[in-house]
């Protein structure tokens, strides 16, 4: 879990659910000059938030096929370096994971 601001979109939502089905308020808990200023007009997506070694992970995992040609077809994918240096680590780190095996 990571503490992040939400998006204006997410606030103008929340706002409209207050006082949908019952009367209600919508306490918001920054300032304005925060909101026009300092908070993203739409939440970033998702794939962009999480840790892409996770994503990858799962991308295997689900049996989807080769990992930088599937995020490659996405809306707004990853950088591509971003996508390289993650599969590096995910290399490296299976590699001394092997080598452990065999020692052990």
């Amino acid at each position: 879990m990571v503490e992040d601001w939400v998006s204006q979109a997410n606030t103008r939502q929340r706002k409209g659910r207050a006082g949908r089905v019952n009367p209600g308020f919508c306490f918001c808990l920054y300032t304005q000059h925060r909101y026009k200023n300092l908070m993203r007009p739409y939440q970033v997506p998702e794939m962009l938030r999480m840790p892409l070694e996770e994503l990858c992970l799962q991308i295997k995992s689900l049996s989807l096929g080769y990992i930088k040609p599937f995020l490659m077809r996405a809306i707004k994918p990853p950088q591509e370096e971003a996508i390289a240096s993650t599969l590096s680590v995910i290399y490296v780190v299976d590699m001394i994971f092997l080598i452990y095996i065999y020692i052990f």
